[in-house]
């Protein structure tokens, strides 16, 4: 019969068809034990020891009270697995660690050719191809309208990628139109080469080339302080 005043805490009972000795906390289920109750004593004092080791060390004590669980509640998921789904987890995790163990060493190996340049703070002189030109809205606090930011992204002659945020006059034009309203746009374009004096500013990862699950990604270079240097031209000589 369901006895309804179920101790509280760690006890050992009897499962619904009254062959089991088992473990419950409460009126969870966490364990068949035994048919034997010495056994079962035993097994039961190991779990505790290796689950809720504070238990026994706070004083308390496994009893016995034998009620019988109703099948409904056999059902209930245990509290603690047992040990043969602690078999899989344990090979599921080394499974899927070796998984990612490969992934990073083949992704370390796709990047290992490119590399970032020079160190943050050195002002460098970089040859580079234009890949990308893109702007994007900026809103600043109390300023009721939105502004427009530019970004240049480069490659250098081993194909490292570098990328500068801002709207230098190296890099974007101010004009005014015929209806005099002043307006930007970019000097260069797509593929062009230019001689660029700048300052290292951080060393990141592309984040669209990037492995989420790894955070292994292409390296990318962030610029500050561009200053093109343009081919001086030769003064030609007077014929005499």
């Amino acid at each position: 019969m369901y006895n309804l005043n179920i101790p509280s805490g760690y006890h050992i009972s009897k499962g619904a068809t009254n062959d089991f000795y088992i473990l419950n906390d409460g009126d969870i289920f966490i364990r068949n034990l035994s048919k034997n109750l010495s056994e079962a004593k035993s097994k039961a004092v190991k779990l505790i020891k290796e689950n809720d080791p504070d238990f026994f060390e706070d004083g308390n004590k496994l009893v016995v009270n034998i009620w019988n669980r109703l099948y409904a509640k056999a059902e209930t998921k245990p509290k603690w697995l047992p040990n043969h789904f602690d078999h899989i987890y344990t090979y599921n995790y080394n499974l899927n660690k070796k998984r990612l163990d490969n992934k990073k060493q083949e992704l370390t190996k796709k990047y290992s050719e490119f590399s970032h340049i020079a160190n943050v703070g050195d002002r460098v002189d970089l040859q580079l191809t234009i890949t990308e030109i893109f702007n994007y809205p900026i809103q600043i606090e109390f300023f009721p309208y939105t502004i427009t930011g530019y970004g240049h992204k480069f490659v250098d002659q081993n194909n490292n990628k570098l990328i500068y945020f801002g709207a230098s006059k190296e890099f974007i034009e101010k004009y005014t139109d015929e209806d005099d309203i002043k307006k930007e746009k970019e000097i260069y374009k797509v593929g062009d080469k230019i001689t660029v004096k700048a300052t290292i500013k951080e060393h990141t990862t592309d984040i669209k080339d990037v492995d989420s699950e790894t955070q292994i990604g292409m390296p990318l270079t962030i610029i500050a302080r561009p200053k093109i240097n343009k081919p001086k031209l030769k003064k030609e000589r007077a014929n005499g």
